[in-house]
């Protein structure tokens, strides 16, 4: 019974004993008085009597109520705790408990113990009571937030959480929460665990490819130079025809490489894009000049078709949008036998910055059956058995190519019919430019050496053979090396003046041409040091050894790669009476004025302002070095090395990162670098 109702019943009790008073004094006023007073005398105990037992009555009928709700709530309560995945312990200002719940004891293995009243540091394993300790170092606020952290407790891993409350007397306690999610952090090692393995197996596949890239491109290297060397030599026409399959089948190998090592790398999703300017009008016209003599033996046409600005140039991967368009032209004249292969290049969409192109590989070949033209762009698939035999292929080109497409953000698809011919089209969007010259990017640098001493550090004997061929067909003179260790012996021996240029394969036993480079800057050799390796190398992996390598080639290599890579570091100075060619010390000009929005007027005004300041550079780091002070020396050469790379002044800003590595690694005699680095700088200023 609640409390207003025992009020209202006392109320109708005490009103019923007034009326019934009155009724016994109306009835009783013509008899005696005293009877009257003691009948309503007695009448009112009686009454007052049965009042106060039924107050009595509903209090203790109260009171059994609220007994009852609370052992209710409590029975409640504990359940609750008891089925409760969190453990529960409260614990006063001196850190003895007030409470703890059954799995709190459970999870501390404390379930026969008494702790109430105990100190937490009695029974807490240390873990958990250096956790509720830090906590409790803080001054508690009502509002703080929980503190949480997981601890190990044996066997087990805890979520342990604290906080404050407050009690009817302002009193701070410690409401301390566990939670035992052992099972998390085991899976998550196990996530951890099986994660760690399969980068381990992506590395060592990684590491598998390379080496064996290593082990097919070293033969294959010597092959394309020994061809290359027959090839200029006196061939009768059969001759010239062998020779010409063996550079065919070279190729061909060397493609199927490359596209294993790509279609690793895609899938392992490690290969990455190299953004560069390029004129898509000279990509197209190298195409062209590529495929028109395969199309002319198999009597095919080889058309292109272009709805662009021949000023037009991209912001591209080059290289990668040559190998998606090589490979679908390849195919179409492989498939081809009569009639045309035709490259359409449209435009889409257009804007201020960017353009949307639609290139297109149409074929009158032989066309794809519609139930192998879903599975084209599946790994290892190729359509119709007898077609495999006839025409050659490992399955992985056009895969690579959708993948390339779409890690460029393009999509690529294919369009044909059985015995109709075929068209492959992809789109793609790229950040443009127009330039209103035209450029050549085939011109091939022209290398004439003066008898300059070339160190080549290769353990193949053959391979050194080849290089040793066109080296010395420029003039230059080659020493061999058949190990890191013998190239440092060497090198010591003839002191720091004596090569020009180090070739350095990467791929050595015992010591490697990282660890050989490496050894050689110690020693103070400062010859410049190209890297001669079969692994792919990104511009990423290229800069994190730029202090050792100054270039890199990728073998196997033509003998125009080779020539390119050495030309910016053989002397320029006429030896013996012979002359060279005259090299341009502008020559990164174009690409400057695009670096700096297509203005050549803001280009003519930097660069006359780069002659006014630096005119008499050489004679300010001769003195420099004269009186000692080579760290002002670096410091001048670091600066117009980089100046002289943003206004294209390529030669210059070659022969003083050449000169700043020579006086960071301490050479004693800077003469034949300061001597260079001055015939670059008065090339500039003079011009």
């Amino acid at each position: 019974m609640k409390k207003n109702d025992t009020v209202i019943t006392t109320i109708t009790c005490v009103g019923s004993i007034f009326i019934i008073n009155i009724i016994i004094l109306l009835f009783l006023h013509n008899r005696d008085l005293s009877t009257g007073m003691a009948i309503l005398l007695e009448n009112s105990l009686v009454f007052f009597g049965l009042l106060l037992v039924t107050m009595f009555v509903a209090e203790s009928i109260r009171i059994k109520k609220i007994k009852g709700s609370i052992s209710y709530y409590n029975d409640f309560s504990n359940s609750i705790l008891k089925h409760a995945e969190n453990g529960i312990a409260v614990l006063d200002e001196f850190n003895r408990f007030e409470f703890v719940s059954c799995r709190f004891r459970e999870f501390m293995e404390l379930e026969e113990v008494s702790l109430i009243g105990h100190n937490a540091a009695e029974y807490l394993p240390k873990s958990i009571y250096q956790f509720l300790m830090e906590y409790r170092l803080v001054p508690y606020l009502e509002s703080r937030e929980p503190v949480r952290q997981t601890l190990q407790f044996k066997d087990s891993y805890f979520e342990a959480s604290a906080f404050t409350i407050f009690d009817k007397e302002e009193q701070a306690k410690c409401v301390l929460t566990i939670y035992d999610h052992t099972k998390q952090v085991v899976m998550e090692q196990q996530l951890i665990d099986q994660l760690e393995e399969v980068q381990f197996h992506i590395e060592a596949k990684e590491s598998l490819l390379a080496n064996v890239s290593h082990e097919l491109k070293t033969p294959l290297n010597a092959i394309t130079g020994l061809s290359h060397i027959l090839e200029e030599s006196d061939l009768d026409d059969r001759q010239k025809e062998i020779v010409s399959k063996i550079n065919t089948s070279s190729d061909y190998l060397l493609t199927l490489i490359n596209d294993v090592l790509d279609f690793s790398k895609l899938k392992n999703g490690t290969i990455s894009l190299e953004p560069s300017h390029f004129c898509l009008l000279d990509l197209l016209k190298d195409l062209e000049q590529m495929f028109q003599p395969v199309a002319s033996q198999k009597g095919i046409h080889l058309l292109t078709n272009y709805g662009f600005d021949s000023e037009l140039c991209l912001n591209l991967d080059r290289l990668r949008m040559e190998q998606v368009m090589v490979n679908l032209i390849n195919n179409a004249c492989k498939f081809t036998d009569a009639g045309y292969v035709r490259i359409n290049v449209s435009v889409l969409k257009e804007f201020q910055d960017t353009i949307t192109l639609k290139i297109a590989v149409e074929d009158t070949g032989i066309g794809i059956d519609p139930q192998d033209l879903s599975g084209i762009f599946t790994e290892f698939y190729q359509a119709e058995g007898h077609l495999t035999k006839m025409h050659s292929g490992a399955g992985l080109g056009l895969p690579i190519c959708k993948h390339l497409v779409e890690h460029m953000g393009g999509s690529l698809w294919a369009e044909s019919k059985k015995g109709m011919g075929s068209t492959f089209c992809f789109t793609i969007t790229a950040p443009k430019y127009y330039s209103a010259e035209e450029k050549n990017t085939s011109l091939v640098p022209v290398l004439q050496g003066h008898g300059e001493n070339i160190l080549v550090v290769e353990d193949t004997p053959i391979n050194y053979e080849v290089v040793e061929d066109l080296l010395t067909r420029v003039n230059l003179t080659c020493e061999h090396a058949a190990s890191g260790l013998e190239a440092l012996n060497m090198c010591e021996q003839s002191g720091d003046e004596y090569y020009s240029v180090i070739l350095m394969d990467i791929h050595m036993p015992i010591m490697n041409g990282y660890e050989t480079a490496r050894k050689l800057k110690e020693m103070g050799i400062t010859a410049p040091i190209i890297a001669l390796t079969a692994t792919n190398m990104d511009k990423e992996i290229q800069m994190r050894y730029k202090d050792l390598f100054h270039d890199f080639i990728l073998k196997p290599f033509k003998y125009t790669q080779l020539y390119s890579a050495l030309r910016p570091y053989i002397e320029d100075a006429p030896v013996g009476g012979k002359t060279r060619l005259q090299e341009d010390p502008f020559a990164g000009r174009d690409q400057a004025i695009e670096n700096l929005g297509g203005s050549t007027a803001l280009y003519e005004k930097h660069l006359s302002r780069f002659k006014k300041n630096y005119a008499q550079a050489c004679d300010t780091l001769e003195d420099h070095l004269t009186s000692g002070h080579r760290d002002k020396a670096k410091i001048l050469a670091h600066s117009i090395k980089g100046l002289a790379g943003t206004l294209g002044l390529t030669y210059l800003a070659r022969s003083a990162e050449v000169l700043e590595s020579a006086i960071n690694n301490g050479a004693e005699n800077l003469s034949p670098q300061v001597t260079v680095f001055r015939d670059k700088l008065e090339q500039v200023i003079n011009q």
